[in-house]
């Protein structure tokens, strides 16, 4: 699964495409919602036994996420957690930028 930031009449747009480049994703506004569909996804098609209570991750609260870094030793270890779903989102292909050199 691969992020996709292209550019539309509408202006910005991110969505998500499988190994064979065909979206699997609507079209999203920002890299925050890019991100908050990716999470939801992988926990729907997780087939394990789910352990978490929640699927939002802590990390992406920046408050919370410095009060654990500086009062928890265990919290500095690692900072993006296990899960794939935990990985920051980047895009991986980046139309928009390509597009605009085109028309500029």
């Amino acid at each position: 699964m691969k992020l996709v930031k292209d550019l539309t009449d509408d202006g910005i747009i991110y969505y998500w495409i499988d190994e064979v480049g065909d979206p699997i994703s609507a079209d999203l506004r920002t890299l925050d919602d890019a991100r908050e569909w990716r999470v939801l996804y992988l926990h729907n098609a997780y087939q394990g036994a789910e352990r978490r209570t929640s699927i939002i991750d802590r990390r992406y609260n920046s408050e919370k996420r410095q009060f654990m870094e500086q009062n928890h030793q265990f919290a500095r270890g690692k900072s993006q957690g296990r899960r794939e779903a935990d990985i920051l989102v980047t895009v991986d292909t980046d139309l928009a930028a390509q597009k605009i050199k085109e028309y500029y």
